[in-house]
């Protein structure tokens, strides 16, 4: 055989083995916590952001960013989305993991709801009170920021655990005067409630960074599925701001409820794919207070080094703006 149809025919060889290749591909999996958090997320699926990037994503729910992070640890997802507050307690036990972006930030994504009936009504009327939340989530940092800021510790209030499953009916059946818990959960105990709900006030006490979690190992074996289901999200972000209305919808469809919680819902996030200095020095604030309270041992890695931007960068340089690297 002439070496041109050898040449051709090792060429066409190699073709149908790519294509196979790509066909078999494995899918990114994504571990997705429900919540307004994770609109980004969602608009890009409904708007096929991720088919256009050309990266396969599936979703695996999850009720909270522990579990997210759980999941991915595990091995059943490759990204899970969290709260920066769940890498800053495993900075030394899962030097692995790594952050490759926020999706949004708020100050108001967790929220402290009381029963009026339990005689809560201001700030300093929780003293005394019995207050659940979920242990191990930024919840609890949440709840432990809200007491310093208003003169308190976690000595003058009896703090016990509950779950993201649990949570609506531990406020529901006096359980506790009052919980910690983020959103839509939070609205939901204040639906359950009635007017027998309290929203305390909680000032700009701690800005949640809502995260993009993944692995080292995943960040060199999957990086071309990594930068293009980032590139989707960058899409997402882009619609989000242009339209709001029909991306509050997706919101809608993913959570249910009512226009105007939906609107709510939006307008307390900021939604940015980006990485900011803002959020190593949250972290770094975070593994001190865990310290503090028991909940890690002694540790000397810096979460700095468990930020990873180079996709990020890669993609858009501007929304990088560490200090540290």
């Amino acid at each position: 055989m002439p070496s041109s149809r050898v040449s051709m025919l090792r060429w066409w060889c190699l073709g149908l083995l790519l294509a196979a290749a790509v066909g078999h591909a494995q899918p990114l999996k994504v571990a997705v916590s429900r919540g307004p958090v994770s609109l980004p997320l969602y608009v890009a699926e409904s708007n096929q952001y991720f088919k256009a990037t050309g990266v396969d994503v599936v979703f695996v729910p999850c009720k909270s960013g522990l579990e997210c992070f759980e999941l991915m640890s595990s091995g059943a997802a490759d990204v899970a989305t969290a709260a920066e507050l769940v890498l800053s307690l495993r900075a030394g036990s899962h030097p692995e993991s790594v952050l490759l972006g926020t999706l949004s930030s708020s100050a108001h994504q967790i929220k402290l709801v009381a029963r009026r009936d339990a005689g809560i009504a201001r700030p300093q009327d929780v003293q005394g009170k019995t207050v659940a939340t979920v242990m191990g989530t930024s919840a609890q940092y949440f709840m432990s920021s809200w007491l310093t800021f208003h003169g308190l510790g976690s000595s003058d209030v009896k703090l016990v655990a509950t779950t993201p499953s649990d949570v609506v009916q531990t406020l529901a059946t006096r359980r506790a005067d009052a919980v910690a818990i983020w959103e839509p959960l939070a609205s939901t105990c204040v639906q359950e409630l009635g007017g027998r709900a309290a929203i305390i006030p909680s000032p700009r006490v701690y800005t949640q960074f809502f995260s993009l979690l993944s692995t080292r190992q995943a960040v060199t074996v999957k990086s071309q599925a990594l930068t293009r289901f980032l590139q989707a999200l960058i899409k997402a972000e882009h619609f989000i701001e242009i339209e709001p209305q029909r991306a509050r919808d997706i919101l809608r469809t993913q959570l249910g409820g009512s226009t105007e919680l939906a609107d709510r819902l939006m307008s307390e996030q900021d939604y940015h794919l980006r990485l900011d200095q803002a959020v190593v020095t949250t972290m770094r604030s975070q593994v001190r207070w865990a310290r503090k309270e028991n909940l890690v041992s002694s540790s000397d890695t810096d979460p700095a080094t468990l930020v990873d931007a180079k996709l990020l960068r890669a993609l858009m340089p501007q929304a990088v703006t560490l200090v540290d690297r």
